[in-house]
């Protein structure tokens, strides 16, 4: 497989010291008409083509003190959709990820006026690298299509949805372990850490790429969190795995006792491979209880940690006290900011916001439908999504 003139792009501009977007504004390289695919790390690596690295002429995404910044230090307001599609077992639907072009993903940017994108994944199937129903690899699949966003000018949150501890066997994967069939109370410390250690050395040389440690904790679904729960998710431990299968209804418990991967583990084994990546790290109560996402906060030797929230829980106070103590806010599912105070109020803080959420649910060859689909009207069955959100 050759190089793709994307990737090449890259190159170029590694070289000369430019970013991308630099040449493009030039005039200097124009994107290729013909559908194109930047080619995944493995063949980058051969070629000696580096995308991405510490150097501020690269495009990338830093924290410094409450904000998100690019890599020159300028305040970044993130504004993104969620692409769901990769979570679900469903090999089907991954086809249309891994034929999305790069000319498609800019498309969707400017339509959609956004600059990040949130990839829900699936735990049992990047270990697995399991085969698209068109026989494309899973983790070839992901990497493709972070390459193409990011090389469309949009960063990429890399979001651990759905895991499971190798204990845990359904029909959904035969009698393999550890089948990642739908969201768990905690991660696991059998695939966890190992998945992250995986991601994390693939995408570490890539300052684009956000990792999202956990979509939603929610333990047992306990109505309240005790300081044994939080120091799970925290600090791992042991506990019955929970899971929602599926995504969908409320979790069941199974009769399976596993080890928790809390936070920090995470945080560590991330480091340990020399990512400098910035880290999201959940809060209680499937993310929406940001009065003890402080509780919860692992320690970041390169001070790169952001906090999520879903669905602008809380109170404006929780945020405020987050972002008093030095940690930025990305909420990383939504549908309306309204009982916070609305888009004015998070750029006012500038408290990220990426929507929930877009989909390949019917398994399209490619995602260029988005590009005639507001992101906000894929939640238009819930009645207060009317409102778009503004143009930066």
């Amino acid at each position: 497989m050759s190089l793709t003139r994307t990737a090449l792009i890259w190159a170029f501009a590694g070289l000369l010291g430019l970013s991308v977007a630099k040449i493009a504004s030039a005039g200097g390289v124009r994107e290729p008409a013909a559908p194109d695919r930047v080619q995944h790390s493995a063949l980058q690596a051969q070629a000696g083509i580096v995308l991405a690295s510490d150097s501020q002429s690269v495009f990338g995404i830093k924290v410094v003190g409450n904000k998100f910044t690019d890599l020159s230090g300028n305040v970044l307001q993130l504004q993104g959709e969620n692409v769901t599609g990769l979570s679900e077992r469903e090999p089907s639907m991954w086809n249309g990820f891994y034929n999305t072009t790069v000319s498609t993903w800019k498309a969707i940017k400017n339509a959609w006026h956004m600059n990040v994108i949130r990839l829900p994944v699936n735990e049992y199937d990047w270990r697995n690298n399991t085969s698209s129903a068109g026989g494309h690899p899973y983790q070839l699949i992901v990497e493709t299509t972070v390459a193409n966003i990011v090389a469309s000018g949009m960063y990429v949150i890399i979001d651990l949805h759905w895991a499971a501890p190798n204990a845990y066997t359904s029909s959904a994967c035969g009698s393999a372990p550890g089948c990642a069939d739908g969201q768990p109370g905690y991660l696991n410390a059998d695939n966890s850490p190992n998945f992250w250690i995986s991601i994390a050395t693939r995408f570490k040389n890539n300052p684009a790429v956000l990792f999202e440690l956990f979509n939603e904790p929610f333990a047992d679904d306990a109505s309240s969190w005790d300081s044994t729960r939080l120091g799970l998710l925290l600090n791992g431990g042991t506990f019955i795995f929970w899971d929602q299968a599926h995504g969908k209804g409320s979790p069941v418990k199974t009769t399976v006792s596993f080890a928790v991967a809390g936070h920090q583990q995470l945080v560590n084994a991330i480091r340990a491979t020399g990512a400098t990546n910035v880290i999201l790290y959940s809060c209680p109560g499937w993310d929406a209880v940001p009065s003890r996402s402080l509780t919860v906060k692992p320690t970041d030797p390169l001070n790169q940690l952001g906090a999520t929230v879903h669905y602008a829980n809380g109170s404006n106070s929780d945020y405020t006290n987050i972002l008093n103590a030095g940690i930025p806010i990305l909420i990383t599912e939504f549908y309306t900011l309204a009982s916070r105070g609305g888009y004015p109020w998070a750029q006012a803080n500038h408290i990220g916001y990426v929507m929930w959420g877009a989909n390949n649910w019917s398994s399209n060859s490619d995602l260029s439908s988005l590009i005639t689909r507001s992101p906000w009207s894929y939640n238009d069955s819930n009645g207060n999504n009317a409102a778009a959100w503004p143009p930066f």
